[in-house]
């Protein structure tokens, strides 16, 4: 199991995510469940994903994990290729010849690894292809979680193509009977129509629900928002000082993933700033003298008339308007 930093400002989710990783092993019922982890760009679902990650595979689960791409949303099923394929690739063929000659045709129009040599890949764009993939895949989560349980985490949805969407609609409409946790995790803003319209219609608890247990909760949302100001200052740590802290929490509006990429900034601007003695220190002495040009300032390097501040070395506003989203 990796080793992670302690999630800050997170505690009802990571026991929501524990909950549900403890119930998926409990041996009660058929175990199914999903957990969809909702919220903006940079906010904590990937890491989120991450720690439930770590949580199973240090119980003997089999973790699986997709994304869907913004650049292959035309691809058929390309979030759930991307969780699947390579693992496929290695099962043991005799276990998959246990689902019969025509669940695995069906997988094959699905899944690369399973197609037989020289057998073109079906595009599965037809109503009838699709759902008959949605019942052999579903066999198939039924098949990988007969051993130890399967946590089939899917990120990015927001991006998912449609044939991925309707696979997650079918198997919240008709779950696997086996132990299969089912990780969801997109911006709900850019959510497809059809997939906020599967969560809905399947019902959820939330993590803050009074009176709740999500140890037998099947279905659980988790809606990411903004740290506390107090939950950024601890995720900034007191070398930082109060003003900036407060000033870098109204400019990245409380996201942890700014947060941190205006303190990586700050940190890089006052090593460059470190840097011009060392620099001096190798010069020539017709360099000193203004004879010869001197070799390139370092990247970084405030050019002379530019104050740096005592603690962030530059303003974060800027620098969040160009962070990529998460």
């Amino acid at each position: 199991m990796s080793q992670r930093a302690t999630l800050i400002g997170r505690d009802r989710e990571t026991a929501a995510i524990g909950a549900a990783v403890a119930r998926l092993g409990s041996g009660r019922g058929n175990r199914f469940g999903w957990l969809a982890i909702s919220g903006e760009a940079g906010i904590g679902k990937s890491r989120l994903i991450d720690e439930l990650a770590d949580l199973a595979d240090g119980r003997g689960y089999l973790v699986l994990r997709g994304q869907g791409s913004e650049l292959e949303r035309d691809i058929p099923f390309n979030a759930v290729i991307d969780a699947l394929d390579d693992y496929l690739g290695a099962v043991d063929p005799d276990q998959l010849r246990t689902l019969g000659a025509a669940r695995l045709e069906e997988l094959a129009s699905v899944f690369p690894a399973l197609a037989p040599a020289g057998r073109a890949v079906r595009s599965g764009d037809s109503e009838l292809d699709r759902w008959q993939a949605y019942r052999a895949v579903r066999r198939l989560l039924e098949l990988l979680a007969a051993r130890r349980p399967l946590v089939l985490a899917l990120d990015d949805l927001h991006w998912a193509d449609t044939a991925s969407i309707e696979l997650i609609a079918h198997l919240l409409r008709r779950p696997p009977k086996a132990a299969v946790l089912l990780v969801l995790a997109y911006r709900p803003r850019q959510a497809p129509d059809a997939l906020l319209a599967a969560l809905a219609a399947s019902g959820a608890t939330t993590a803050d629900q009074p009176g709740t247990d999500a140890t037998e909760a099947a279905g659980t949302r988790l809606e990411l928002g903004a740290l506390s100001p107090a939950d950024a200052d601890a995720l900034l740590g007191p070398s930082v000082s109060p003003a900036t802290r407060a000033r870098w929490y109204r400019e990245s509006g409380g996201n942890p993933f700014y947060l941190e990429q205006l303190a990586r900034a700050a940190r890089t601007r006052r090593a460059s700033a470190a840097r011009p003695a060392e620099r001096i220190a190798g010069l020539t002495p017709a360099q000193l003298a203004g004879d010869d040009p001197p070799p390139t300032l370092p990247p970084g390097l405030t050019p002379p008339g530019w104050d740096i501040g005592d603690d962030d070395a530059g303003d974060g506003a800027e620098l969040a308007d160009r962070v990529p989203p998460a």
